[in-house]
């Protein structure tokens, strides 16, 4: 998931070098101006609001839709996580992201808010509801992949958890079925891994002169 754009060696066939530099300066700014009127689009739909039970914790209403949201990290047991979720046994069902590829909490509304919209169709590309949101949050076309890549793997100890429409007794079912420390959503932006999201979404150096690592995965 990356923009396009112009070929400056293209554009150096209509344009003197001062305007080449000068469309190129708009460019920028048309590109950056597009991608905040489409995060603002996306932040208007979502009320945000702290989890009463902790302030680690986050819930986000989507559309009439509750997204729970819990962080970890030093989790010990992620193989036994792996397992049970290939196994159709983990309980309650959740959506378990490699925290390393999240920026901030943006790209996962995003994400969220698309699964949401296929569901509404009955159009699931994936045998669950959670399953498709790390399928979305991953921007490839193919399941197996997508489920790997920003999914968790036995030595994944850096984890979000999320949840649509978690009661709270599933949300203390979830306290105990990750073992680690939970630390803020907030610490998000702080933790990611920029280079590994950079090769896992193509998003290039200069890309990231007119936006944020969160806006060129969602754009």
């Amino acid at each position: 998931m990356y923009c396009i754009h112009p070929s400056t060696k293209l554009l150096s066939f209509f344009f003197s070098s001062e305007k080449l530099v000068l469309f190129l300066q708009c460019w920028s700014l048309h590109v950056s101006s597009r991608k905040n009127a489409a995060k603002q689009r996306y932040t208007n739909r979502y009320t945000i609001r702290e989890n009463v039970r902790s302030r680690f914790k986050a819930m986000i209403n989507i559309h009439g839709t509750a997204l729970y949201l819990a962080l970890y990290t030093d989790v010990t047991n992620s193989k036994e996580l792996l397992e049970s979720m290939q196994a159709g046994t983990l309980e309650p069902e959740v959506a378990l992201l490699n925290a390393s590829l999240i920026p901030d909490i943006f790209p996962v509304l995003a994400a969220a808010h698309k699964t949401l919209e296929a569901k509404s169709r009955d159009s699931l590309t994936t045998r669950t509801l959670h399953s498709e949101l790390v399928y979305n949050y991953s921007g490839s076309k193919h399941i197996t992949e997508s489920l790997k890549r920003c999914g968790v793997s036995e030595n994944t100890a850096y984890i979000l958890v999320v949840r649509f429409d978690a009661t709270p007794d599933e949300i203390k079912a979830i306290e105990k079925l990750v073992i680690g420390k939970e630390i803020s959503v907030e610490e998000l932006e702080g933790r990611a891994n920029q280079s590994q999201i950079q090769k896992q979404y193509k998003i290039s150096a200069s890309e990231l002169g007119v936006s944020s690592l969160a806006d060129a995965i969602t754009c």
